[in-house]
């Protein structure tokens, strides 16, 4: 199969993937939010700073720093499951000490036991951070997919019974936890692989020379990315962070898995054709397009219809999540250009221009929080999108040095999609207008008249990225049916 080809077929997988477990993660969080309290949520939240550091810290930038190499070694591959294995446990140490001053931060006793159960989860992922690497480095994305999927959909319905049996938060953590556990399990039920050797010094010095990188600044990348949950639930109740992190997940469910999907797919394959960028900036530009494509609308039509989903799917107790959705929608529309214009700087080591747009990120990420806080919770959530989209112009200005797509040419590029949500917006906001006998009849019209308007407009203006979308979905049906009829000959000759 051709790199191209690999390519889109890794992507579509990829994102049916996470689009499936995105559905499944809403499903299940909705009927949660119905079976719990607030509170519950926003005590899980709190923990959020602390263990995705500790999984930054375990993957050690060794995972991304395989995944690049052409062909993984059985060296490699020991050394980075030691190492991740060493440090998982040093960090789960640190967090089982450390739980009860993390309980006294934030004046909340039942954290400690929290932070003890939820930071298993870090044991059990260090277990299989070889296979997922070796998995993406060979494009088998349908295999990860998959996985992804069934422990999703497994660990959901174990914490919906959990929920409904009255175990409270706790349900929440032991879902944590699992997650981990059988993706585990199913990654070497797949592939089977153990370490040959231990620790090799060749093999920690070739990765350590871009996984330090990686780590740096993933380390900052988390601690910044994390930092609201930890500022919101120190100042703030448990129930407040959890009014924000329900936004954040509706956000997050709305973009995260195409963007997901964007960055596994892109990172790898950009690798392994990094030294023709003239088709590296032509298929920069049609993924920037077909990506921008769904997410603009997405964030635009979640914004609008973010008060009767609100209402509709968790309730009038999550009523305070609203306007917090519709302001990080703003941020939303901008993440997935981020994504690739950093995995430009992966593909070409530029391992010194990676750790500066961290480091300005910070900066920026400092000062707005240190202005935003000055005016509550919605002066920090105005600061988010106002550093996201100032990060924007960093990683543009760096990625160009690469494939010389300027600032001009993507913000052209982007124009050309965005003009075709206007029209969509138009009618939401008409739609928005009527009273309804219930907020459900208002999300379902809303959600079905914006759509049809965006791709009618799509349609008749005959747009470059609704061109590149249908040619992609054609081909791929074409595949599947190609597929199918060489399946059946194959059948019918041996038959």
């Amino acid at each position: 199969m051709s790199l191209k080809k690999q390519a889109f077929s890794g992507f579509v997988w990829t994102f049916t993937s996470n689009l499936g477990t995105k559905f499944t993660t809403l499903v299940v969080g909705v009927i949660l939010a119905r079976l719990l309290a607030p509170s519950d949520f926003g005590l899980i939240a709190m923990l959020y700073f602390f263990f995705e550091v500790s999984r930054v810290l375990v993957d050690s930038g060794f995972s991304q720093a395989i995944i690049r190499e052409k062909e993984i070694n059985e060296e490699d591959k020991s050394t980075v499951f030691y190492i991740s294995l060493f440090t998982a446990v040093i960090c789960y140490i640190a967090l089982w000490i450390g739980a009860p001053a993390i309980a006294r931060f934030y004046e909340e006793p039942q954290l400690t036991l929290l932070t003890r159960v939820m930071g298993l989860n870090l044991i059990f992922a260090s277990f299989t951070i070889v296979q997922n690497a070796v998995l993406i480095n060979e494009l088998k994305f349908k295999t990860l997919g998959i996985i992804a999927m069934a422990a999703n959909v497994l660990t959901g319905l174990i914490a919906l019974f959990l929920a409904w049996s009255g175990m409270g938060v706790m349900a929440l953590a032991i879902r944590y936890v699992l997650t981990s556990l059988i993706t585990s399990i199913l990654y070497f039920a797949v592939l089977t692989w153990y370490p040959k050797v231990f620790i090799q010094k060749r093999s920690l010095k070739k990765l350590f020379g871009f996984g330090s990188r990686v780590l740096l600044l993933g380390v900052m990348n988390t601690f910044f990315r994390n930092i609201y949950n930890l500022l919101i639930g120190k100042i703030y109740t448990p129930a407040i962070l959890s009014f924000y992190s329900q936004a954040n997940m509706f956000k997050e469910n709305a973009s995260r898995g195409l963007i997901d999907s964007l960055s596994k797919v892109t990172y790898p394959i950009l690798s392994k054709d990094r030294d023709n960028r003239a088709r590296m900036k032509e298929n920069y530009r049609k993924i920037l397009q077909v990506t921008s494509f769904v997410v603009f609308p997405s964030m635009i039509l979640l914004a609008f219809v973010a008060e009767p989903m609100i209402l509709a799917l968790v309730g009038e107790k999550w009523r305070q999540s609203i306007p917090l959705l519709q302001i990080l929608c703003v941020a939303g529309l901008v993440s997935h250009i981020h994504v690739v214009n950093l995995n430009v700087l992966k593909v070409y080591a530029a391992g010194n221009q990676y750790v500066l747009q961290g480091i300005i990120k910070y900066a920026l990420t400092v000062a707005g929080v240190l202005v935003g806080m000055q005016f509550g919770l919605s002066g920090l959530m105005y600061g988010i999108v106002v550093v996201e989209y100032l990060h924007l112009l960093v990683n543009i200005y760096l990625s160009n040095q690469h494939l010389s797509y300027t600032y001009s040419e993507q913000g052209l590029d982007l124009l050309k999609v965005f003009w075709l949500n206007i029209p969509m917006a138009g009618v939401l906001w008409l739609t928005s207008l009527p009273e309804y006998p219930a907020p459900v009849f208002q999300l379902l019209v809303m959600t079905g008249t914006g759509l049809v308007m965006y791709i009618l407009t799509a349609h008749l203006t005959n747009a470059m990225a609704w061109k590149y979308m249908v040619e992609l979905i054609q081909g791929q049906l074409r595949k599947r049916k190609i597929s199918t009829a060489a399946e059946t000959t194959a059948h019918v000759e041996t038959a």
